[in-house]
């Protein structure tokens, strides 16, 4: 049998990759063996893996609500077949029950694991062998989009745009009535006048003067398109997302709010013009201190709260299917069922013999780098926890005093060689300043490095130290409590350089914490979510694993008194005959009354 590698490099969904991509994407693949009969998934299970049938023959059944057989939804899947490329990107539900119809060897790929694979790599979607639905799929996810809009979003690798839409483009075309007029009108107007007043004047005068409106015209509707063209609201599989920029105070400030913490949706359309075109809005209720998020002046406003209620009415069957896969796995850990398949694992190549050491300068070097990196660094990840700097423009706006006061001395000096006086006075005169203004820039620079903004697995912090341990604050909240994060970039001069505020709101507003002055906030605000998902999950995840341990010791100690024959029989069972014979004659039965032939 061919290796693994082998077996990928040959099938018609990698068959594309190169040898490092492979070596990467073996890393990944799981191989597994069934038994025949073995269940390798369930129906109504969370499916949220590429399968792909390496020997062997699977079949697909699945079962009605009655618990019939739906025959004509059978499916087999032979050596080299797969099913589920879709799931890498959008998790569903298993739709059968797949079993093994003979002793079977089946590579399963996990989506967590394929898009971090893919994030790293950067494979083309058409060299990738997916399915028509698969490639739908992966081309609403960030791994594959196309549009550089959704860039500065900074959307997670796992984000799937269910809905995207900018403001109405009659927004536009009213805004665009006064640069049209000025722009077209009235350099028409200024040719016409000219031609009939000022016959004899020049066509070079004629034209610079009518060229004046066009141009001021020209550009406001440049002006309008850019402004127009970089607002967002979007709806992820995970967030809502409105992003807003201001061409007139080149500010930007992205919301976005958890899909969960949605509790209504009021779609608006207030007079008689937006429900003719179609337009409005949708005004969007959040569990967030009553936060209302608003996607204002939409073409089609109803498909927010389409898409929101598709969206959890989906959510709610992949909890299901999480639930029931989580118990199913704890009632058989409980009662330690071996596994219905067995990991293949592929014989290690060992290893040459090791890298000779660095020598000692090269060792020196990269620990000086790194401490450096340590240092400079204004996003550095250390284990579990990510550590924010302000942005060095931050620095140099607080020592724009002393280098004023050092331009003012060096031109005094300037001034005073000129009028020729001796150097030894002006060092006397000079030297305290110097030494003043060097240690009021190296108090500002260690205030700066001192300020720190941590995000780990359970806390985001604001951390304001005092250069030479003069005093701390630190202010905290756990990932749990947040309950809306956002990010801003204030100035024209922060979004040239790309560093803003990230508000992150708590459920106690004294509590709220704000990153201040961080290079790409956006990033930030994600990051924040994504520790905050994840702590939530895990905390969820550890209630109910106490809780299906409770439910496995009830069923085993259930079974327990079925087996002694200690539980009582609760329905009436056998034939009912003997208890209707104590009836009188004279009196009808109930029973006959019903069953009299018509």
């Amino acid at each position: 049998m061919t290796s693994k590698r082998d077996f990928l490099a040959q099938h018609s969904l990698f068959h594309e990759l190169y040898d490092e991509e492979l070596d990467d994407l073996v890393a990944i693949t799981e191989e597994r063996e069934y038994a025949e009969g073995g269940v390798v998934a369930y129906q109504r299970d969370i499916a949220d893996s590429l399968y792909i049938v390496r020997t062997g023959h699977l079949l697909a059944l699945s079962v009605n609500q009655v618990g019939e057989i739906v025959t004509q939804d059978k499916k087999h899947y032979m050596a080299g077949q797969f099913f589920g490329d879709a799931w890498l990107f959008t998790p569903e539900t298993h739709p059968a029950t797949v079993k093994a119809v003979r002793p079977s060897r089946v590579l399963i790929i996990k989506g967590d694991d394929f898009r971090k694979f893919e994030e790293k790599h950067k494979i083309p979607i058409e060299y990738l062998g997916f399915t028509g639905q698969a490639q739908d799929e992966a081309l609403r996810s960030r791994l594959f989009l196309k549009e550089r809009q959704y860039t500065p979003l900074q959307l997670q690798p796992d984000e799937l745009v269910e809905w995207q839409s900018r403001r109405t483009p009659y927004i536009l075309l009213l805004e665009a009535i006064f640069p049209f007029f000025l722009g077209v009108v009235i350099p028409a107007l200024l040719l016409y006048l000219f031609a009939v007043f000022l016959p004899a004047s020049s066509i070079t005068l004629r034209v610079i003067v009518a060229s004046i409106p066009a141009i001021i015209g020209l550009a406001l509707m440049g002006f309008y398109y850019l402004d127009w063209s970089n607002d967002h609201f979007l709806i992820t599989n995970r967030y809502l997302v409105h992003s807003e920029f201001s061409l007139r105070t080149f500010t930007t400030s992205v919301d976005k709010v958890p899909i969960e913490q949605v509790q209504s949706v009021e779609v608006e359309k207030p007079n008689f013009l937006m429900n003719m075109l179609n337009v409005g809005s949708a005004r969007i209720t959040t569990a967030a201190q009553n936060r209302i998020l608003r996607f204002d002046y939409i073409d089609d406003p109803q498909k927010v709260k389409d898409t929101l209620n598709q969206m959890q009415r989906r959510g709610q069957e992949l909890n299901f299917g999480r639930e029931q896969t989580a118990m199913r796995e704890s009632v058989e850990g409980y009662f330690a069922l071996p596994p219905s398949f067995k990991k293949v694992e592929e014989p290690k190549v060992e290893d040459g013999e090791g890298k000779p050491p660095l020598p000692w300068w090269q060792r020196a070097w990269q620990s000086i780098r790194e401490e450096a990196r340590r240092i400079f660094s204004l996003r550095l990840e250390e284990g579990n926890i990510i550590t924010y700097r302000k942005h060095p423009i931050v620095l140099l706006t607080a020592w724009r005093w002393p280098l004023m006061v050092v331009l003012f001395l060096f031109a005094f000096n300037w001034v005073a060689n000129m009028f020729s006086l001796e150097a030894r006075w002006l060092w006397l005169l000079e030297g305290p300043f110097f030494i003043l203004i060097l240690f009021w820039m190296l108090w500002q620079f260690l205030d700066w490095d001192n300020d720190l903004f941590q995000v780990s697995d359970r806390y985001v912090m604001d951390i304001d130290r005092l250069p030479f341990g003069f005093g701390e604050s630190r202010k905290q909240a756990e990932l749990g409590n947040i309950q809306n994060v956002s990010a801003v970039r204030p100035s024209l001069l922060a979004t040239i350089f790309n560093f803003g505020n990230v508000q992150i709101e708590t459920a106690g507003a004294a509590a709220n914490i704000t990153f201040e002055n961080v290079y790409n906030p956006t990033r930030v605000q994600n990051e924040i979510f994504v520790r905050r998902d994840a702590f939530q999950r895990q905390q969820a995840l550890n209630a109910r694993k106490q809780q299906r341990r409770e439910y496995s010791i009830l069923l085993d100690v259930y079974k327990q008194a079925l087996e002694q024959g200690r539980i009582p029989t609760r329905t009436p069972e056998g034939d009912l005959q003997p208890y209707l014979q104590d009836l009188p004659e004279d009196e009808p039965s109930l029973f006959n009354e019903y069953n009299q032939p018509s």
